[in-house]
């Protein structure tokens, strides 16, 4: 089984990045061995100096035009900028929670969070997240508290430095802990209901 940023680990691999090079060394060694006994060769050693600097200068920039040309200039870094856009994409527009990242908790050690909608919480019982809304009932701080971030930690985020404004500001702005919320009816029955009018 692959572990997650695969990729990313693979691209940084030291034994893969020096195997590379080595087979970059062995062919650089073969092209050299093959040009140096050409005929061509044989003959442009046969010219003045002069004309061999020449052709040496021109040889250089055609190659070095080619090979800016061909070789696809990607950075190191370009697919772990593409890996993070990607999960900013999850916590911005998906909504899911930041302790629910691939790179922050292992499957088996995930608990619900409310509002999260990875896949884990997707299919949490509908029950149990009803009991948790009705719980919190759209308070922030006891939001909090479902996620273990009470009066001593703040697991996700950070206290303001105005200690008389007791506020918590989350480095996780813009989560929507109240998506896929639902309250309970007052009762049961609508026909139990004081707003329930009859004729």
């Amino acid at each position: 089984m692959k572990g997650y940023d695969y990729d990313l680990k693979k691209r940084m691999d030291i034994n893969i990045l020096l195997m590379d090079e080595c087979l970059r060394d062995q062919t650089m060694d073969r092209e050299t061995y093959m040009v140096r006994y050409k005929e061509l060769t044989y003959m442009i050693k046969q010219l003045p100096r002069e004309i061999q600097k020449y052709i040496y200068i021109f040889a250089l920039k055609d190659y070095w035009k080619n090979q800016c040309i061909n070789t696809p200039l990607v950075p190191l870094h370009i697919k772990y900028e593409q890996y993070l856009l990607k999960h900013k994409h999850k916590l911005v527009i998906n909504n899911i929670h930041f302790l629910h990242l691939d790179f922050n908790t292992l499957p088996g050690n995930k608990e619900y969070i409310l509002g999260c909608q990875c896949d884990f919480c997707y299919n949490y019982p509908r029950e149990k997240k009803d009991e948790l809304y009705n719980e919190v009932n759209l308070n922030k701080y006891k939001f909090l508290k479902t996620i273990h971030c009470g009066d001593d930690s703040f697991g996700n985020g950070v206290i303001s430095l105005d200690y008389d404004d007791y506020e918590y500001t989350s480095y996780v702005k813009g989560y929507n802990f109240r998506k896929d919320a639902y309250y309970n009816p007052i009762n049961e029955d609508p026909h139990e209901s004081p707003i329930y009018f009859s004729q």
